[in-house]
C-alpha cells in the first residue's frame, strides 16, 4: 500500500508541476486570499491592514502564511506545496476507490483526477479548490469507512476541517449525519457531527468574539450576487463580481447609516435585500434557481468570460446591462475542458446505473454532489464551486470504464 500510495502521489505530482513549471507564475497574485495570508505572518491577525475580519475561512489563509514561510515568501515554492496536498487528495482518492470499488476502478480514478485539466490548472493558482478538494476526498474516505465511533469522529474532525476551508461544506456534512441517523446509526451520527463540530468551533468562537457571528460574513453578499434583479441578465456569461458596484451603491442609498457598520450588519442588509427580491419576484428567482442547477453541470467554464481590471458592468437607458472590456479566454483550454468534462460526465452517468445497487455505499458521494448543487442553485453557479466535487463524477465515470475495459 505504501508503494501505491508513493506512485499515485508522483502520478498527480508530476503533471501539476510540469504545469507550473510551463506557466511559470512570477508576480505576486492580487488576491484576497494571498493579502489575508499577509495580514497573518505581519500582524498574527486574520483580516485586512492589521484589523480583524470574519468574512472569510481561516484555513487557507493560514495555509498559505505557513507555506510562504516555509518557502521564503517565493510564490513558486507557495504554489508547490499546495500540488503537495492536491497530490494527497489523490491518495485518497485512490484509496476510496479501493474501499467503494476495486483497483481496476481505483487506476482509472487516479489517472482522471491527476489529468483533469481544470484541477491541474487550478493547484498552480492561489485559490482554495486543491486543498478543499483534498478534504472533501479525505472526508468522504473516512465516512465511507466509520465502522466503530471512532471511525466516526475521525470522519467528523475531516468534515470539521473542510468547514474551516469552505462553509459551503456545511450542507454536505448536515445530509451525510442525516443519512447516518436515517439508517438507525445514531451513535455514529452523533460522533461525526460532535467531530466536525469541535474542529470548527473555534472559528465561530473566533468570529463571535470579533463581531458577534459565528459562520463568514459574506453569505448575505454572496446571497445577494446571485438574487437581484441583475442576476439572470449576468449569469451564466460574467463574473458576479463585476455587481460589486451596484451592490455599494445600494448600501449607500438604502441604509447610508451602515457606512461604518461592522460586517454583520452590512451582510444582513444584504441577505435581507435578496429575500426581499426572491418574494417581490418569486417566479423568476425560481426560475434561476432552476437554470443555475443545468448551469452547475455545463461544459463550459461557468461564467462563460474572465474578467480583469479593465471589465467593466455599464447600465443601459433601459434597464439593461451591459459588459465592457471582456478579456479573451483561451479557446483551445475551453474546449479542452469541455472536451474532458464532457467525457466525465456521460461515462459518470453510465457509472451511476452500474452501480445503482450500491448507492448506500456511495450514499456519501451524492450527499456531497447534492450539497454542493444546492449552494450553487440558492446562490450562484461556478465551476470552480463544482471544481471540488468533481472527484464524484470521476469515480462513477472510473467505475463505467473499468468495467467496458475488463469486459473487453
Amino acid at each position: 500500500m505504501i508503494f501505491a500510495s508513493a506512485l499515485v502521489f508522483l502520478v498527480c505530482f508530476i503533471p501539476r508541476m510540469a504545469y507550473l513549471w510551463w506557466a511559470a507564475p512570477g508576480d505576486v497574485p492580487d488576491a484576497y486570499y494571498w493579502m489575508l495570508s499577509d495580514s497573518i505572518l505581519r500582524s498574527g491577525v486574520l483580516g485586512l491592514e492589521g484589523l480583524p475580519g470574519t468574512g472569510y475561512e481561516p484555513l487557507y489563509p493560514l495555509f498559505l502564511a505557513a507555506a510562504r514561510w516555509l518557502g521564503g515568501d517565493a510564490l513558486a515554492w507557495v504554489l508547490m506545496l499546495q500540488i503537495v496536498v492536491a497530490s494527497i487528495g489523490a491518495v485518497y482518492f485512490y484509496r476510496l476507490c479501493l474501499l467503494l470499488a476495486d483497483e481496476r476502478t481505483a487506476r482509472f480514478g487516479v489517472l482522471l483526477f491527476s489529468f483533469y485539466p481544470y484541477l491541474v490548472h487550478q493547484s498552480a493558482n492561489v485559490i482554495e479548490i486543491a486543498l478543499l478538494t483534498t478534504l472533501l476526498v479525505a472526508s468522504a474516505f473516512y465516512f465511507c469507512r466509520i465502522g466503530s465511533i471512532s471511525g466516526a469522529i475521525a470522519a467528523g474532525v475531516a468534515f470539521g476541517l473542510t468547514l474551516l476551508a469552505r462553509t459551503a461544506a456545511l450542507p454536505a456534512l448536515i445530509l451525510g449525519v442525516a443519512f447516518l441517523a436515517y439508517r438507525g446509526r445514531h451513535a455514529q451520527a452523533l460522533a461525526v457531527a460532535l467531530g466536525a463540530l469541535l474542529v470548527a468551533a473555534p472559528m465561530a468562537l473566533r468570529n463571535y468574539d470579533v463581531d458577534g457571528s459565528y459562520l463568514p460574513t459574506r453569505s448575505g453578499l454572496n446571497l445577494f450576487a446571485g438574487n437581484n434583479r441583475y442576476a439572470d441578465k449576468v449569469i451564466p456569461d460574467y463574473n458576479l463580481d463585476l455587481l460589486g458596484d451596484y451592490a455599494r451603491s445600494l448600501l449607500q442609498r438604502d441604509a447610508p447609516q451602515l457606512a461604518n457598520a461592522g460586517e454583520p450588519q452590512i451582510d444582513a442588509f444584504y441577505r435581507d435585500r435578496a429575500i426581499e427580491w426572491i418574494l417581490q419576484e418569486p417566479l423568476r428567482a425560481l426560475r434561476l434557481k432552476f437554470l443555475n442547477v443545468a448551469y452547475v453541470f455545463h461544459p463550459r467554464i461557468v461564467p462563460y468570460h474572465p474578467l480583469d481590471e479593465n471589465t467593466r458592468l455599464v447600465f443601459t437607458a433601459d434597464g439593461g446591462i451591459r459588459v465592457d472590456g471582456i478579456p479573451a479566454r483561451s479557446v483551445p483550454a475551453e474546449w479542452l475542458h469541455a472536451f474532458c468534462y464532457c467525457i466525465i460526465f456521460l461515462t459518470a452517468l453510465a457509472g451511476i446505473r452500474l452501480r445503482r445497487k450500491q448507492a448506500g455505499r456511495d450514499a456519501i458521494l451524492y450527499l456531497m454532489l447534492l450539497g454542493f448543487v444546492l449552494v450553487s442553485s440558492v446562490f450562484f453557479p461556478a465551476t470552480r464551486l463544482r471544481a471540488p466535487v468533481e472527484f464524484v463524477l470521476m469515480f462513477f465515470s472510473a467505475c463505467a470504464l473499468a468495467r467496458w475495459t475488463r469486459r473487453a
